[in-house]
């Protein structure tokens, strides 16, 4: 258990056939779309993540342009409805300067927009080199290239294998019967020679492993759709590791309804909705958007409602599961695991109720005052934190205090029997930290900088000096609420997103980059909740921290103004 490097940190469904929130179907195949398509698209309030891939055995996807190309200027056509993802081209990996020229093209592509890259199953299946060894995904080739993904930001959308009945006779009664039926190609049955579904698997689970910092969807729940329990134990062996549903809901349909229940539940933050849905340039729009609107409906009754659903041959029970799990299935998981995709979904058109957006300036403003305004703030010097932290991912439970002090003092204490202590403080000037893995370190560079932000003590009055940018990007909702969003520029280069809510202006989280005891730098989330007003100021009495490894929730109580000894902020031995 690795606690060390993440705890110090700031920290009714509708009666419709579709909620009340906007959607991303993060995993779709898209072709210029024509204008009744759009208008479905904005009818049913869902945005769209298209996806490029190179098929090495399909006429005019066997390379990424014109793919590319097309899929850029779709997403800049599309009003913020359509964002893209580019595609990993195998083709040459046998080439000295492979890994190279791959990063250059990459690099390019993410230039023009691109939020993530998918790697195609014909990597572990089809691809050999010339003295006839199969590609696999975790051969050595491609591993800078996944090292430069890692280090860009960018999520590895990974299509690797097959359905395990790829690899069985053809059985009627399998979802996948007629793909393989048309498409024998794919169907390993017929090709003994090729890795067995546990060679695959095992390869993406080194690859996993080798790449801890890179951020990895599985496509079509991951090649594992036959037992979520299967998915289950990947997700907790590899925190880096997500999936999507594209083209899998019958998949969860034939499993026990509770079964699938519970694992949605316990992996919310884990799994993306997705449907695989193509429009292409010779589909009929009427019958295309038709078929899309009739498979959004069939998902989010499945997801949402207790209604009975008819799949073929199966009649089966809706989940029902709770609002919270459904916008993170739905909405919320697909921006956190595909960084840039808020902003490239951002549109540029009109709110819908045609209220134009404020200004930073003005919603600086606002949160001041919401806050309880400058001389409220004034009174208060000093604070004092204590509750509970629980941290989901390990299933571990401590205390937590904290105090702060102004100007800009702050220490944090985390407790947790058993394991040890955890303890980060700022004097103002010097940070260091204690705990159990790494004993005491005085921090620097840009650890220094992000415990100094996270020391500030009255932001409503000091945000301008945490930021040297600010500007309104838009609408969204965060954690069920309507928010404005901010994209903001620390003093020292460093972006962050914030949300304050549309409601009253209270800053409802941030997401900000943060680097960990050894070097590794990665996008986290906190969320602030149960709001209380104590002496005229609102305080957030909840905390919720999520990243790719960890989730941890705090809950806790304030004292104003105790009284505080210095020395309680200063590093051992003097900071030598």
């Amino acid at each position: 258990m690795r606690l060390a490097m993440f705890l110090f940190v700031a920290v009714t469904l509708p009666l419709f056939s579709q909620p009340a929130f906007e959607r991303i179907d993060a995993h779709v195949h898209v072709s210029p779309p024509p204008p009744v398509f759009l208008e479905m698209l904005d009818r049913a309030k869902v945005r769209l993540l298209n996806v490029t891939l190179v098929d090495p055995t399909a006429p005019g996807f066997d390379k990424p342009e014109p793919q590319s190309t097309w899929a850029a200027g779709i997403a800049k056509g599309s009003e913020g409805r359509i964002s893209w993802a580019a595609a990993l081209d195998p083709s040459g990996f046998e080439s000295p300067d492979f890994a190279r020229r791959e990063i250059e093209r990459l690099g390019a592509h993410f230039a023009r927009g691109a939020v993530a890259v998918k790697i195609y199953k014909s990597v572990g299946i089809n691809i050999k080199s010339t003295s006839g060894n199969f590609l696999m995904p975790d051969d050595a080739v491609l591993s800078p290239v996944l090292a430069f993904l890692a280090s860009r930001g960018k999520t590895l959308l990974a299509h690797l294998g097959e359905p395990r009945s790829s690899w069985q006779p053809l059985d009627a009664a399998d979802p996948h019967y007629r793909y393989y039926k048309e498409n024998p190609e794919w169907h390993m049955y017929r090709h003994p020679e090729a890795p067995s579904w546990e060679a695959i698997i095992a390869a993406r689970d080194r690859m996993l492993a080798a790449h801890p910092d890179l951020k990895v969807v599985g496509a079509h729940l991951g090649s594992m759709e036959h037992d979520v329990e299967e998915i289950a134990h990947r997700l907790e062996k590899y925190p880096n590791l997500a999936v999507d549903t594209a083209a899998r809901m019958p998949d969860l349909m034939r499993q026990p309804r509770e079964k699938v229940r519970r694992f949605l539940i316990r992996h919310q933050d884990r799994v993306l909705w997705g449907t695989d849905l193509m429009q292409l340039d010779w589909s009929n729009p009427a019958k295309a958007t038709a078929q899309w609107e009739a498979a959004y409906d069939r998902d989010w009754k499945y997801f949402a409602t207790k209604e009975t659903i008819q799949v073929g041959a199966l009649r089966v029970q809706g989940l029902a599961l709770p609002d919270a799990v459904l916008r993170k299935i739905f909405r919320e998981n697909a921006l956190r695991w595909m960084p840039g995709l808020a902003p490239a979904l951002t549109s540029r058109r009109e709110p819908p109720n045609g209220a134009a957006l404020p200004t930073a300036e003005q919603v600086l403003q606002q949160y001041l005052a919401a806050m309880g305004g400058e001389a409220a703030l004034r009174k208060v010097h000093s604070r004092a934190f204590s509750g509970i932290i629980s941290v989901s991912t390990y299933g571990v439970r401590g205390s937590y205090q904290e105090f702060a002090q102004s100007p800009d003092r702050l220490q944090r204490i985390f407790r947790f029997p058993g394991y040890g202590v955890f303890e980060r403080v700022y004097d103002g000037q010097r940070a260091w930290e204690e705990s159990p893995e790494y004993g005491v370190e005085l921090l620097s560079g840009a650890r220094l900088s992000e415990v100094r932000r996270q020391a500030v003590f009255h932001l409503p009055l000091e945000i301008g000096s945490v930021y040297k940018e600010l500007r309104v990007a838009g609408r969204d909702t965060i954690d069920g609420q309507a928010a404005l969003v901010l994209q903001a520029v620390t003093a020292d280069g460093e972006r962050d997103t914030l949300w304050f809510s549309e409601d009253n202006r209270l800053l409802l989280g941030f997401e900000s980059t943060e680097t960990f005891a050894n070097g590794v730098k990665q996008r986290v989330r906190y969320l602030f909740e149960d709001y209380e007003t104590v002496d005229g100021i609102p305080v957030a009495l909840g905390v919720r921290y999520e990243s790719p490894r960890m989730i941890w929730v705090l809950k806790r109580q304030v004292a104003h103004n105790p009284e505080l000894d210095g020395s309680r902020f200063q590093p051992p031995n003097g900071g030598k």
